[in-house]
Parts: structure tokens; C-alpha cells; sequence
């Protein structure tokens, strides 16, 4: 029987043997890759059973390889797990970073070998049992997130089938993440610089479809200049109402910008879609108050 492949892509050398021992102790075959490209290519020639990347990679970042593997069927469903330490200091778990990248795990770096190897396991279970193809339903991803009761047209259904219980992940996500969260999460990473938490709150639309790495960049020096002719610091202060449905919702809002110590409130309303599985905004639109 042919070992199981599994690809990695890091680039920082340390990391990469460590995967290389972890993954060989068990049996598996480590495809080890240093940059985006190099991983592309290799994922293309080689067909891995799986996936780990790091976001933050030379050449082309994980966020943006994943993005090009959707494109190719034959590639799409190749299990995908993320590891970064991007998510470092966060109070989201990582199933919110999973869902916002689009992946299907996510672990934050450093990392425990036994979880790693635990997850990937779970990961290989839930593509042989077809786990993975239904999690990756946009219904059912609905369902995760607590926010979806029924489908909008109703398959037909056997008196002997019987629904598949959610999983615990799923169950977790239903309870941390809301258009709410999403929100304060946008409206807040300002005060930390957490713009890889800000990019994952945004459409492929409003972010203009730059990567993570380059939206980060940006998003710093921007923050740099700002702060260089006085201190700045975002907060919401109150939620006024939550309307729409499952698939989409708005989210009117109470902002205070503190500039220098002098604050300034503006009344604001976020429009959220739900968009491969997580909820993201689509639009922003700011009212006199």
C-alpha cells in the first residue's frame, strides 16, 4: 500500500523539519516546499492527499495558493489545513480563522505535534467518509454558523433517512460567531493592528481582492502615518439593530473614533453576506447621527 502523501509549505527551515519528523514518526510521506509557487507546483505534479501551508510564505502566501487551488477541480478537493501564527493572541478560536480563509482546519503556530497529528487524522477520516465534500456546503456551513433552520427548497427525504448529527466544530462555531462579531472584530482590529483579523471580515470586494500579506502591509503603514499625527483608537459602542435573514444581514451600529482624546460618534450600518460559510461584509454605509 502506498504511503499517504501530504504536502507542506514553509518556509521558515525549523518548522519545516519539525513537520518532517512529526509526519514521517506515523507513517506519512512529507512533501516538504519553502514558498507559494514551489507548493503549487508540486501540489499539480504530485496530487497529495493533503494540505498544510502556512499563510505567511515568499512568492505567493498560503491564503492566495488555496484561492488558486479552488479554481481547478481536479485540485479542490485535496483537504486543506492552515498553520500560522497570524491568529497569535487572539480571542477567536480557530475555527473562525478556518472558516474565514476558507480552509478546512486551522491550527494556531506553535503547535502541539500530538493535536497536529490528532487533526490531521480527522482531517484524512473526514475526506475517506465524504465529511469534508458535505461541510463544504454552503447550506450546511449556514447551519454552522447557527443561522440557518431549513433550506430555501426542501429536498425530498426517506422515511429511513435520518439527518447527521453536526459536528462538535460546528457546534462551537454556532455559538462564537455573528454578523455582530464580525463587526466589532472590523471596527476594533484598528486598536491592536490585528488587519489579518480586519482582511478576514471583508468580501473578496471590499478588500479589492489583494492578498492577505499585501492588505496586512498596507494596512500598516496606513496605521503608521495616521498615528504619527495623533493617537487613534476605534470602538463600538452600541449595537441598534440586527435585521435580515440567513443569507444576508445588516448591522446598525454606534462608532466612537477617540482622536488625541477628543471622540467622535457616527452612526454606521454593515451589510454581511454569507459567503463560503462565514459571514463577510459586502458593504458599509455611514449616516448622520
Amino acid at each position: 500500500m502506498s504511503k499517504i502523501k501530504i504536502l507542506v509549505a514553509e518556509d521558515e527551515s525549523d518548522i519545516a523539519e519539525v513537520f518532517r519528523i512529526v509526519l514521517e514518526s506515523k507513517g506519512y510521506e512529507p512533501i516538504i516546499t519553502a514558498d507559494g509557487e514551489e507548493a503549487l507546483n508540486q501540489i499539480k505534479r504530485q496530487k497529495p492527499d493533503m494540505l498544510i501551508l502556512d499563510v505567511m510564505m515568499p512568492k505567493m502566501s498560503g491564503y492566495t495558493l488555496v484561492k488558486e487551488l479552488k479554481k481547478d477541480s481536479e485540485l479542490a478537493g485535496i483537504p486543506i489545513m492552515m498553520v500560522s501564527a497570524i491568529s497569535q493572541g487572539s480571542n477567536k478560536p480557530d475555527e473562525f480563522w478556518q472558516q474565514g480563509m476558507g480552509v478546512d482546519d486551522y491550527i494556531t503556530k506553535p503547535f502541539d505535534p500530538s493535536d497536529l497529528l490528532k487533526r490531521i487524522e480527522n482531517l484524512l477520516r473526514k475526506k475517506r467518509e465524504g465529511w469534508l465534500d458535505k461541510d463544504r456546503q454552503p447550506f450546511l456551513a449556514a447551519q454552522a454558523m447557527g443561522l440557518a433552520t431549513e433550506p430555501m427548497s426542501k429536498p425530498a427525504v426517506s422515511q429511513e433517512s435520518k439527518p447527521q448529527p453536526q459536528p462538535e466544530s460546528a457546534k462551537r462555531i454556532a455559538k462564537t460567531v455573528t454578523p455582530e462579531d464580525v463587526v466589532r472584530t472590523f471596527i476594533e482590529s484598528w486598536n491592536t493592528q490585528s488587519f489579518d483579523k480586519e482582511y478576514l471580515c471583508l468580501s473578496d470586494r471590499l478588500h479589492g481582492n489583494v492578498d492577505l500579506v499585501d492588505y496586512v502591509a498596507r494596512r500598516k503603514s496606513y496605521y503608521q502615518e495616521t498615528m504619527a499625527s495623533g493617537t487613534l483608537r476605534q470602538e463600538l459602542r452600541q449595537i441598534i439593530s440586527v435585521t435580515g435573514d440567513p443569507k444576508e444581514t445588516k448591522v446598525t451600529v454606534i462608532r466612537a473614533d477617540i482622536r488625541s482624546g477628543k471622540e467622535q460618534q457616527f452612526r454606521e450600518v454593515y451589510t454581511l453576506a454569507l459567503l463560503g460559510g462565514t459571514w463577510k461584509i459586502i458593504n458599509v454605509r455611514r449616516l448622520t447621527t
